[in-house]
This record gives C-alpha cells, sequence and structure tokens, in this order.
C-alpha cells in the first residue's frame, strides 16, 4: 500500500514492494517536460506513453538510489507496479478521482498497468 506526503511542495509516495522500501517524488515542471519532450514523435506529435512513464521513473525515485541500469534490471512486476504508482503521482487527482477512476484513466493512456 503506498503513503503520501507532502515534503517542500513536492508529493511522495512511499510504497514496500517485495520487502523493499522505495520512495518516489513528484517531478519538476522541468523534469517533467524534458521527459515529455524525450518521448513525443517530432513528425506525429504522439507522445509514446511507454516511455514517458519510464523515463519519469528515473527522474522519480528517490529510495533507493538506482541507476538506469538498475531500474531496468528490475523484476517486471516490480517494476509495473514502480510505473503505476509514478503515473498515479502525476496524473491522478485525488480529490477529483477514486483510486478505481485513476486506475482506469492511466490504463486508458497507456500507462498501466502494463507498461
Amino acid at each position: 500500500m503506498a503513503t503520501r506526503s507532502n515534503q517542500a511542495d513536492f508529493e511522495e509516495i512511499a510504497i514496500n514492494i517485495r520487502g523493499t522500501d522505495y520512495v518516489l517524488r513528484e517531478l519538476t515542471a522541468g523534469e517533467y517536460a524534458e521527459c515529455l519532450a524525450l518521448t513525443t514523435n517530432a513528425e506525429t506529435g504522439d507522445v509514446d506513453m511507454v516511455n514517458m512513464v519510464s523515463l519519469m521513473l528515473t527522474y522519480s525515485i528517490k529510495k533507493p538510489a538506482l541507476s538506469d541500469q538498475q531500474l531496468a534490471s528490475l523484476p517486471y512486476k516490480t517494476s509495473r507496479a514502480l510505473k503505476r504508482e509514478v503515473s498515479r503521482l502525476h496524473w491522478a487527482d485525488e480529490q477529483e478521482e477514486t483510486a478505481e477512476d485513476a486506475e482506469k484513466a492511466i490504463e486508458e493512456e497507456g500507462a498501466g498497468p502494463n507498461p
């Protein structure tokens, strides 16, 4: 189960997966813009949401400190769970959506549960 906290105006999510505690933080506006720019097809304007969420995870993971290679080497279910939390952190509006609604919206965007 994920828990949320606000520190220095950036939301964080703490989640335990398979006995490891992970902390994910909200991206800065600049980090988000960079992820978006790097995953947008210049010709069509389409965003590759699978790569978007993967890239967002590399910026978002705060604890434990993991390199891109280490993130890529995580078990698939662990990676999928972390990406789902990154998606919720950045796209689910707690005041307007229930967790179930957020999950459905994330799936429709292509960011979960199987990014």
